[in-house]
């Protein structure tokens, strides 16, 4: 077993090495790891294997080829061995990307092929997956570098498919410096069907002073692909702006987006002259933010209002990155029982790279309550209304760094009743580096996160009373010059009920589900990792995971992995 580990390892980092060798014109590079993993799950169960050893090696070769110093051609190939493999068996050779971009007439930028794109909070938007809050190391590391990684999740970016361009003007002008323009059109996946998503926006600037962002984007189909199928159109329209003043020695910051959303669905070509659809959804959205920002003790504060009516529908801010329609690949049953599935777990969230959803969504997403009810998507989530308070520090020696956040949210209009809920929103990070003030070289953090969040709403029938509590803590002590002692754990529990309503192809509320969860989930992380340099490190790190079904004990379950990691970046 060690000397096929040696090996597996041994060839991935050949192969990337090799691979680093470039040219005036032509460049390599590559993004090479190595995974070993070997999963025990605790006595009791008949149906799954008490036993899993899977892993993997490979390497996403990337080429830049550059035909002239306007013109960029970039792909990206990646050659993959599932362990266990037979000279070659299990191998795979895939395209990864590709992609053309460049520049005309030293003024027009364009890309062509897959590309990144990011707008507004409310318009093109990829929130952060759920079950991190300034996770540790030990976790972090593997959600970066495979989960989000291999799903093209870029900070807040959408991988996407198609044409973007942008160019832009100066002017020598007291009232602005500059305006911008960034269009792009792109494909997204829908079955039986031609969608794509459209849309840019245009920007007014002072460098020092304002900037003001005019957005749209329209998700559509092309209706005579299926003349037999209804056909989607989703257009959102935001108006967003910040402005920075100085007052003393401190800052004002004032920033907020205005906007209204269209949800429209057009029956078939072919429909009968009596066909109906579903009526139009017209919703609207506001937020506003007034900061404040010290420049000599590192402070900030400030608050947020924002208002989302019940039908603001934008499939690029409201989709999610995680698909809870999906049943994990780890020991998937539980209560021995072939047909029930267990739901998706912490471990999950950061590991299982086949339950992230690949792209824009038609329609509202289901979500788990028990990761955060109150802002399932994010600033965009429909529904919304209420005040977000919150406030940073950093000491000069940036020994602490602290991160508050603390809301007051309700619904708008009430779901199934007349009755609206109330919801409590608590985010709190923190870092601290012991090593600072012990005067060490050799690197000390304590870190991590929490989540709180509580909904209530009244009513005899309808009441609903839930609680849910996400607790995250860390732990790097560097032994050795590059050697470090990593660990982490995660904590969830979640106690009490809500109403669930599933949502058809049109958004459209069906019946109300009723939601009972008594649930605790507990994660624990250690190991060591060796930092060759900034883009090379090797760990090997042991996880535990435990859950507990107050409510059905017959759905505990418990496992236990060991994990070799080899990352290198070049």
């Amino acid at each position: 077993m060690k000397k096929k580990l040696i090996y597996i390892l041994g060839c991935t980092l050949g192969l990337s090495i090799a691979s680093f060798g470039q040219s005036d014109k032509v460049k390599f590079g590559a993004i090479s790891r190595g995974v070993v993993q070997e999963s025990t799950l605790s006595e009791g169960d008949t149906l799954n294997p008490n036993r899993l050893s899977e892993g993997h090696a490979l390497v996403d070769l990337r080429m830049n080829i550059n035909p002239n110093k306007k013109t960029e051609i970039g792909t990206v190939v990646r050659m993959q061995s599932e362990l266990g493999g037979f000279f070659g068996a299990g191998a795979d050779l895939e395209l990864r990307q590709l992609f053309v971009k460049g520049t005309l007439y030293d003024v027009v930028s364009y890309e062509l092929g897959d590309i990144y794109l990011q707008m507004s909070p409310y318009t093109l938007y990829n929130n952060d997956g759920e079950g991190a809050v300034n996770e540790a190391t030990v976790f972090k590391q593997y959600r970066t570098d495979v989960s989000n990684y291999d799903n093209f999740n870029i900070g807040n970016t959408w991988w996407s498919q198609g044409g973007h361009i942008n160019f832009g003007l100066e002017f020598d002008s007291t009232i602005v410096d500059g305006i911008g323009f960034d269009l792009f059109t792109t494909r997204v996946q829908a079955p039986n069907t031609m969608r794509f998503m459209s849309g840019g926006k245009v920007s007014a600037f002072k460098k020092k002073g304002y900037l003001i962002n005019a957005n749209f984007i329209q998700l559509f189909d092309a209706k005579k692909v299926n003349p037999t199928q209804e056909s989607l159109q989703n257009g959102v329209a935001s108006l967003e702006g910040s402005y920075t003043m100085g007052l003393n020695s401190n800052t004002l910051v004032f920033s907020g987006e205005f906007g209204a959303s269209q949800y429209k669905v057009l029956a078939p070509i072919e429909a009968a002259e009596n066909y109906i659809v579903p009526e139009d959804k017209t919703g609207q959205f506001f937020t506003a933010r007034a900061g404040f920002e010290t420049d000599d003790n590192g402070v900030k504060v400030g608050a947020r209002y924002l208002m989302n009516g019940s039908e603001f529908y934008s499939p690029g801010a409201q989709s999610k990155r995680i698909n809870y329609g999906t049943n994990p690949l780890l020991f998937q049953n539980v209560a021995n029982d072939p047909f029930n599935s267990r739901s998706l777990h912490l471990y999950d969230l950061m590991a299982d790279r086949d339950i992230y959803n690949p792209g824009i969504s038609g329609t509202l997403m289901a979500y788990d309550p028990r990761f955060g009810n109150a802002l399932p998507y994010g600033l965009a989530t429909p529904n919304r209304t209420g005040v977000i308070v919150d406030a940073a520090y950093t000491d000069s020696l940036k020994v602490v760094d602290v991160n508050l956040e603390f809301g007051l949210l309700s619904d708008v209009s009430g779901v199934g009743t007349t009755e609206k809920r109330s919801f409590t929103h608590v985010k709190a990070q923190a870092d601290f580096y012991l090593n600072k003030i012990l005067s060490m070289k050799k690197q000390i953090k304590i870190y991590g996160g929490t989540l709180f969040n509580k909904t209530t709403r009244g009513g005899t029938v309808s009441e609903i009373d839930l609680t849910s509590l996400q607790i995250d803590a860390g732990l790097d002590v560097e032994i050795f010059s590059k050697l470090y002692w990593v660990s982490g754990v995660k904590q969830m529990s979640a106690n009490g009920n809500e109403f669930l309503f599933d949502l058809s192809d049109h958004n459209q509320y069906g019946l109300p589900t009723f939601y009972n969860v008594d649930v605790t989930e507990l994660m624990f992380a250690t190991g060591l990792r060796y930092q060759f340099s900034d883009n090379m490190y090797l760990s090997v790190k042991n996880f535990t995971v435990d859950a507990a079904n107050n409510a059905d004990s017959t759905t505990d379950y418990s496992f236990n992995q060991w994990m070799l990691f080899f990352s290198l970046k070049l």
